[in-house]
C-alpha cells in the first residue's frame, strides 16, 4: 500500500524543500555560511512559476485566484505576494494594497512590514505600503518587543518603531528581543542585553538562548546549563546537550541519553531515552529503541513507545505515524483517525493537511475529508484563508 505515495512524497518533499524559504521566519540556531557567488542580474532572480498561488476558504472555495509566483499567509488581514522578481501587498479580497515594487518582503510583525529594494537596502513600510523608516540598512530583522535589529557599516544595533538607534550599532551581531532580552555577540562570544542596552549577561559563552521560564540556557565549550536573570547559575550541574524549560521542565543529556529536570535541577526521568523533547499540553515525546510515545511532565508514561515518529500536539491533537502511514491521536493517546494518510501536518483554526494519492486536502478534527485534495502544494489556514498551489 506504501508504494502508491511514493511518487507523491518525492514531490511534496522537493516543494517543501526549496519552495518555502520563508522570508518571515528567523532561525537563530542556523548559521548560514556566506559564499562568494556570481549573482544574476536583480530583475531575473526569480523565475516566473509554471504552477500559480492562488488562497481558499475553510468551504474550499478559491477567493483569490490562481495568480502569484509565490505568497505568505494572512497576518492582520495582509499577505504578501510575488509576481515575477517583485513583491507586493494584497487584503483578503486579493486586492494589491501594494503592487508588486519590493526585492523582498517581509510578513508584517508589530505593524511594520520589513522591505528590500533592489539596491539591496533594507527598511520599513506601514500596512498601506508607506515608506516609515528608510531603506538604508545592510540588513534587518523584524520588530519584536517593538524593537528591530539593524545592520550598518559599523555593526549592528536595534531601533525603534520611529527609526530612532536606541542601541549603538557596535555590536558583532545581535538577535531578536523576545520577553525583553536579545542576544548579541563580541568577539565571538555571546550575552544578553535589555531593552534598555544595559548587559545583563556578559558575552562570555559560545551560546546563549532566549529566556524560558525566568531562565536561560547558555553554552560554553561542550557544556550547557542554566542562569537566572541575574547572570548566576541557577543550580549546579551541567550536561552535554540541553532544552529551554517548559512548564518548568526542561529536557537535558547526560551520557548519550536523555531525561527530564525541573527548575531546581532534580531528575523528574531519568536520563534513560534517546531522545526526549517538550511536545506542547504537557507532554513530553520520548524516543526507546527507536519508537515515540510521550510522557507528562511528572514523568509517567502516558502513551505508549510504539509509533515511528510522533509531532507535537497543536489544539489537543498531534499526528503519528505507524506502518508509513499517518494519523491522528489525543492527549490520551486515542487514535482519532487510523493511520491512512500518505502525509499529515499540524491542526491550524480547526483544519489539517493531508496528502492522498490524488494530492493535498484537508480534512476536520475526525479525520472526515473537508476540502479535496485537488492541490499540488498547500500551507495551513490562517485568518480564514489558506494558499493553495494548482496543478
Amino acid at each position: 500500500m506504501q508504494h502508491k505515495y511514493l511518487l507523491l512524497f518525492i514531490l511534496i518533499f522537493f516543494i517543501a524543500c526549496f519552495s518555502e524559504a520563508d522570508q518571515s521566519t528567523e532561525n537563530p540556531d542556523q548559521d548560514i555560511a556566506e559564499a562568494v557567488v556570481e549573482l544574476p542580474p536583480l530583475d531575473e532572480e526569480y523565475d516566473e512559476s509554471g504552477f500559480k498561488w492562488g488562497f481558499i476558504s475553510k468551504a474550499g472555495y478559491l477567493v483569490i485566484g490562481y495568480q502569484f509566483d509565490d505568497a505568505r499567509n494572512f497576518k492582520e488581514g495582509l499577505a504578501v505576494v510575488r509576481k515575477k522578481a517583485r513583491w507586493g501587498i494584497i487584503d483578503k479580497k486579493g486586492k494589491f494594497i501594494l503592487k508588486p515594487t519590493y526585492k523582498s518582503l517581509w510578513t508584517i510583525s508589530d505593524g511594520l512590514l520589513r522591505a528590500e529594494n533592489f539596491e539591496r537596502k533594507q527598511g520599513f513600510i506601514d500596512d498601506t505600503g508607506t515608506e516609515i523608516i528608510p531603506l538604508q540598512y545592510e540588513s534587518a530583522k523584524n520588530f519584536s518587543d517593538g524593537l528591530a535589529v539593524i545592520e550598518t557599516e559599523n555593526g549592528f544595533g536595534f531601533i525603534d518603531k520611529g527609526g530612532n538607534l536606541v542601541i549603538k550599532d557596535t555590536l558583532q551581531k545581535a538577535w531578536s528581543f523576545k520577553g525583553g532580552y536579545a542576544r548579541i555577540q563580541y568577539n565571538e562570544l555571546q550575552g544578553l542585553v535589555n531593552k534598555n542596552g544595559k548587559i545583563v549577561i556578559k558575552p562570555s559563552y559560545d551560546r546563549v538562548y532566549d529566556i524560558s521560564n525566568e531562565l536561560f540556557r547558555v553554552k560554553k565549550a561542550d557544556s550547557y546549563h542554566y542562569l537566572t536573570l541575574q547572570g548566576q547559575l541557577a543550580f549546579s550541574g551541567t550536561f552535554s546537550s540541553a532544552s529551554d524549560f517548559h512548564e518548568e521542565r526542561a529536557a537535558v543529556r547526560k551520557d548519550d541519553q536523555w531525561g527530564l529536570i525541573d527548575k531546581g535541577g532534580k531528575w523528574i526521568i531519568d536520563p534513560t531515552f534517546e531522545s526526549l523533547e517538550y511536545a506542547g499540553h504537557g507532554r513530553w515525546k520520548i524516543l526507546k529503541n527507536n519508537f515515540y510515545g510521550y510522557a507528562d511532565k511528572d514523568g509517567e508514561i502516558v502513551i505508549p513507545i510504539k509509533y515511528e515518529l510522533l509531532y507535537s500536539f497543536v489544539d489537543g491533537k498531534a499526528a503519528y505515524q505507524k506502518d508509513g502511514l499517518w494519523g491522528f491521536i489525543d492527549l490520551n493517546g486515542r487514535e482519532i483517525t487510523p493511520a491512512q494518510f500518505g502525509l499529515a501536518w499540524d491542526f491550524s483554526e480547526g483544519l489539517a493537511r493531508a496528502a492522498f494519492r490524488e494530492g493535498i486536502g484537508y480534512i476536520n478534527p475526525k479525520g472526515m475529508l473537508i476540502i479535496e485534495p485537488a492541490y499540488r502544494d498547500a500551507r495551513d489556514f490562517s485568518e480564514g484563508l489558506a494558499r493553495v498551489m494548482s496543478y
